[in-house]
């Protein structure tokens, strides 16, 4: 049977804190995927520090009509779960099948001990030899999102971390010969407005992981209060061609010198984050701390837009600073006004860009009620 170009298309949703974000995926040949679609849905509900959101009928309530609209009933996904809940750790020789999972439990309870007893768990082998990565998820968040997106039309057909949807833009980064070399210790920092996830890349693999709770909320309070604004008003300035920093701690809009904003404090308190855990890194090797030493940050996210902020921050942390476009290696097919968003906030679609990307099977769906299911949780980074 010949399948329809709803069945082709391959959509990641990244659950925010206060919006959902979606990148749809096209095949185009046998190798090679296209992005057809980007958009953002505003939700009126927030998810509380582990992800689980306060009303799930509240998101469905804005899923649900996009789907139709965009006649995606049916369609396969692949969702974000949040950091906050998720757990990871490397292994060596660690044994094949359901061995291997009750040996990762073990693990990671042991690594994590706050990680509850019926949390899920997975190997994922990056390498058809070598380390493995144990990856588990709370139950709660996990099975709330799949849910949610099955009463809103779609198909959950996949499961992963942020770190996992992150890590797949970081490896194609890292192909790509940037200065985020494979060989040397990599900092990346996915900024969102209420958090920041921080990813320390070592010897080409992850070693770290962390959220911090700053993110750009703090820059649009700051601007708000100048300017009299709602913080959503400001933000949209913020983040526009209107604006830049300058003196390395002051936000100028439309070459108003007169009316400059200092960012001081929130960048400050931004830039603490980054510093505290590069200090951590060189406490790791007290005799050798050169080992810790991070050679280059590189920042994703919407704080892209806001121009200059990423030579503020290097300015701060005295280190080598890039950052990314998630759609890197990847054809653009977009309409005008999904281009003209991307042009504009590209940057922080990569989580949902990742899980786009992510490989599963079109068919398959994430079965919840098993609870010694562990393989419907994630799909290997």
């Amino acid at each position: 049977m010949k399948s329809s170009p709803r069945d082709q298309i391959r959509l990641g949703v990244d659950f925010a804190w206060d919006e959902i974000r979606i990148v749809a995926m096209r095949p185009i040949g046998a190798q090679r995927a296209e992005v057809s679609m980007l958009d953002r849905i505003a939700l009126d509900v927030h998810a509380d520090r582990e992800g689980m959101f306060t009303d799930a009928s509240a998101v469905v309530q804005r899923l649900q009509p996009w789907v139709k609209r965009n006649r995606l009933e049916g369609a396969p996904c692949v969702f974000s779960v949040p950091n906050e809940s998720a757990y990871f750790a490397w292994a060596d020789d660690l044994p094949e099948g359901q061995d291997g999972l009750t040996a990762g439990r073990y693990m990671l309870k042991r690594q994590h001990p706050r990680m509850s007893g019926d949390a899920y768990v997975t190997v994922a082998r990056p390498n058809v030899t070598g380390a493995a990565v144990v990856l588990g998820a709370e139950r709660g968040p996990l099975a709330q999102r799949a849910n949610l997106l099955e009463r809103a039309g779609l198909i959950p057909a996949g499961a992963e971390t942020e770190a996992q949807a992150i890590l797949r833009i970081i490896q194609r980064h890292l192909n790509r010969g940037t200065g985020a070399h494979p060989h040397r210790t990599s900092l990346f920092g996915y900024v969102g407005r209420g958090r920041t996830n921080l990813l320390v890349v070592q010897r080409g693999r992850l070693s770290y992981l962390r959220s911090a709770r700053v993110g750009t909320g703090k820059l649009e309070e700051t601007v708000a209060r100048a300017m009299d604004l709602t913080p959503d008003a400001a933000a949209s300035i913020l983040f526009s061609p209107r604006s830049r920093i300058i003196r390395g701690s002051h936000v100028l809009i439309d070459g108003d010198l007169a009316g400059q904003i200092d960012i001081t404090e929130p960048l400050e308190v931004f830039a603490k984050e980054f510093r505290r855990l590069m200090a951590y890194l060189r406490s790791l090797h007290p005799d050798q701390s050169h080992l810790g030493m991070v050679d280059v940050v590189v920042l994703m996210g919407r704080i892209n837009a806001l121009r200059g902020f990423d030579q503020a921050l290097a300015d701060h942390l005295h280190v080598q600073l890039e950052t990314v476009d998630p759609t890197i290696g990847l054809t653009l097919s977009l309409p005008e006004t999904a281009f003209a968003r991307y042009r504009e906030h590209g940057s922080q679609y990569a989580v949902a860009v990742g899980l786009a990307t992510a490989p599963y099977h079109p068919q398959a769906a994430v079965h919840l009620e098993d609870s010694h299911h562990e393989n419907a949780t994630h799909r290997a980074a």
